[in-house]
């Protein structure tokens, strides 16, 4: 059938496929961007009332911190013996991915063989994330604000809940 249309519209056929191909391109551009929402940074304040909410403990430890950023607008971590998360709230978007680019590397460097990971970019929203040995490990950035999480993988789906409640994860 493809071999008619070529011989009936000789070279027009390949212009005509070729047109097709970037339509369709664009139209997955187009759907992709169209999809993918900003998303709102929380706030310490916001995540903390959440922590809470799902039962979980934090510690403000701003302070411990502030001595390694002068950008840090606020930090606090939570740690309740399955998932290990930390939030950090700068004053720019700049500075977050920064952190974020820090973060990474740290666990770029204890990498093991047979490690799966994930990325994903979108407007202010930017996902790390790895699994090896049972151990799962997620940095996420929002604007001016990044998530340095980890827990064993049976336990994602806690981290999940928490992602879920400050709105970095969809439901």
């Amino acid at each position: 059938m493809f071999s008619k249309i070529v011989i009936k519209l000789g070279n027009k056929a390949f212009y005509l496929i070729g047109g097709i191909v970037v339509v369709v391109f664009a139209i997955i551009m187009v759907v992709m961007f169209v999809n993918t929402e900003a998303k709102t940074p929380a706030t310490c304040e916001q995540v903390s009332k959440e922590l809470i909410n799902l039962g979980y403990e934090y510690n403000d430890c701003t302070d411990h911190y502030k001595g390694q950023s002068a950008n840090l607008d606020g930090a606090i971590m939570s740690d309740n013996g399955k998932v290990n998360f930390y939030f950090f709230e700068l004053d720019n978007d700049k500075s977050a991915l920064n952190l974020f680019r820090n973060c990474q590397a740290q666990i770029n460097e204890k990498r093991l063989y047979g490690v799966q990971e994930w990325e994903e970019h979108y407007n202010n929203y930017t996902m790390y994330a790895t699994q090896s040995d049972g151990g799962y490990y997620t940095i996420i950035r929002v604007g001016n604000t990044v998530i340095d999480a980890q827990c064993d993988a049976e336990y994602t789906s806690e981290l999940g809940e928490i992602l879920t409640a400050i709105g970095y994860q969809d439901a």
